[in-house]
């Protein structure tokens, strides 16, 4: 059956912007910029004036679901790296070390690993962690394994620290996610309430309300975000040691807003094994200054302002701890 809902009942803005917050984000600038360069008009000033809020907030809500959706995804980053270190080379040194002690199919080797490395190269990440945690403790029972039950339990805090982190960050995104969609539904319904304002001033001269929104993107709700205009962000680097030959793993890489301050938006990743570091955003908000810090553990921290723009790669950031 057809529908035969009269389109004009039908909020275009919100169906438009529906799924994809990077359209909404362009739409808002776009409108709010288009109303305020014709402000002069009383009526027009008017619509600025109850719009501002709406767009301030949406504004305010997509950068802060960006930087956190950017920390969340350096924290997956340091887990999959862990996890990849695990299965890559951990298991097999551990195997190898309780071997010298116990030849594999004795009933000590049995205790140990009981299912040898197979928990440890497959399955769910938290199977994996939770298998290096029951490791460190089987080998609690073999003091001449004491530096393999060390080495162990050290990666089972950091590995445990980071799933840890990495699950907070998840559920942040989570929550700035849904704000930004109460955020987003609300300034289509103001952009629909503006529609209907401008059909009745330009009633006689309909053509004009085209000049207050992009209208593309309201038209063609099939293209994707590939689509839209680039306003991606890209930096990256390498952190080493003051001499500037030996790269630092596993430092944090943390950016933010200059003049806020570090907090829950902060964009957070980790250096890999040589110190390198990527951080990637896939939608700016706009133009900012962003200030960079650099911390790893047994170094003094440092950082610097950063001016970025959508679109834009930054290269050869480099730190020299």
């Amino acid at each position: 059956m057809s529908d035969t809902t009269w389109h004009y009942l039908s909020n275009q803005f919100e169906v438009a912007t529906r799924g994809s917050f990077k359209r909404a984000n362009i739409l808002n600038n776009d409108h709010q910029s288009k109303l305020t360069s014709e402000a002069a008009d009383p009526d027009i000033a008017a619509l600025v004036a109850r719009t501002a809020p709406l767009s301030t907030a949406y504004s305010a809500a997509y950068s802060s679901f960006i930087m956190v959706n950017g920390t969340y995804k350096g924290h997956t980053q340091l887990v999959d790296s862990l996890i990849a270190q695990l299965a890559g080379t951990k298991i097999k040194q551990w195997d190898i070390q309780i071997q010298s002690v116990h030849i594999e199919g004795t009933a000590d080797y049995t205790m140990i690993l009981p299912n040898r490395r197979i928990p440890f190269q497959q399955g769910a990440k938290d199977d994996r962690l939770s298998a290096v945690e029951a490791l460190a403790e089987a080998l609690l029972n073999y003091p001449a394994l004491s530096a393999t039950q060390s080495d162990v339990d050290s990666f089972a805090t950091l590995l445990r620290t980071a799933r840890d982190n990495q699950q907070q960050k998840e559920q942040l995104a989570a929550m700035a996610s849904d704000q930004l969609e109460v955020a987003r539904k609300a300034l289509c319904t103001m952009m629909y309430g503006n529609l209907g304002v401008l059909m009745d001033k330009y009633r006689d001269t309909p053509d004009m309300i085209e000049n207050f929104w992009q209208l593309d993107l309201i038209r063609d709700t099939d293209q994707g975000d590939d689509d839209l205009p680039d306003s991606g962000l890209r930096i990256a680097g390498t952190v080493r040691s003051q001499n500037g030959n030996t790269g630092i793993p596993n430092a944090l890489v943390r950016a933010y807003e200059a003049g806020q301050g570090p907090g829950p938006d902060s964009i957070e990743v980790f250096t890999g094994a040589d110190g390198s570091y990527l951080i990637a955003v896939d939608d700016l908000p706009g133009p900012m200054t962003i200030y960079m810090e650099v911390s790893a553990a047994g170094y003094p921290s440092q950082g610097r302002n950063l001016n970025v723009a959508p679109g834009q790669t930054y290269q050869g950031e480099d730190f020299n701890l």
